[in-house]
């Protein structure tokens, strides 16, 4: 019913880039991961700079294993907002399946200073640091003590 809405809504304005985010995402959830890049780089043709269909864009390409593409879009999507946290912890994420733990601690800890409530940043930061803190104990517990 959602996807009636958003394609009734961008009927009616054909500038609005938020619908076309809107249906990606449902895309997405729905794994028609196709049908979303459609959707966010028709939002993108309207509102270049749209930081949300960036980084949606890049999470997508990241699922589809495009990691060069992925980085390019959600490092455009942190260069339009640099406040936009959740993309900050996709770069995380992203730098994490290509195997570079120490820059996605990194992405994951930006985040976090953005948005300290940031559930997903801090699991993932806790996570991450078991890879890289092997043997300090102290420095792991302590990071799992702030995120619990």
């Amino acid at each position: 019913m959602a996807i009636v809405f958003y394609e009734l809504a961008f009927h009616f304005n054909p500038h609005y880039a938020e619908a076309c985010n809107n249906l990606g995402v449902i895309y997405k959830d729905r794994d028609n991961l196709d049908k979303a890049v459609e959707c966010y780089q028709l939002a993108l043709s309207i509102k270049p700079n749209f930081s949300q269909s960036l980084n949606n864009l890049g999470v997508v390409y990241t699922v589809q294993g495009k990691m060069d593409a992925a980085a390019n879009m959600i490092e455009k999507a942190i260069i339009a907002n640099p406040t936009y946290a959740e993309a900050y912890n996709n770069l995380g994420v992203l730098y994490r399946d290509a195997g570079n733990i120490l820059l996605a601690i990194e992405a994951y800890e930006q985040c976090l200073k953005i948005d300290p409530d940031s559930r997903n940043a801090g699991q993932n930061r806790l996570l991450a640091m078991n890879y890289v803190n092997e043997g300090n104990d102290d420095k792991l517990f302590e990071t799992h003590r702030l995120v619990t």
